[in-house]
């Protein structure tokens, strides 16, 4: 998977979560030793090869809060 241009190995579970890509799980962050800055939206941690990489989230115009809340709420209802 190529996030943010670091090209990682990860294990992946399909579902339809609105907006999102892909959601990173806390097992690959803590193998990549990350730290989120999240006023900034980076993801500072390490590659597969040990190198240090930053990761920049996109900037959104619109706030997803609501509607990713609203359409998890829907799927757990729908079962």
């Amino acid at each position: 998977m190529n996030i943010g241009g670091m090209v990682t190995k990860v294990k992946l579970y399909s579902t339809t979560l609105g907006a999102y890509d892909v959601i990173i799980g806390k097992d690959w962050l803590e193998l990549h030793q990350e730290h989120v800055h999240y006023f900034k939206k980076k993801v500072y941690c390490n590659d597969d090869f040990g190198e240090p990489v930053i990761i920049k989230g996109l900037k959104w115009y619109i706030s997803l809060r609501f509607t990713s809340t609203a359409k998890v709420k829907k799927f757990m209802r729908e079962g």
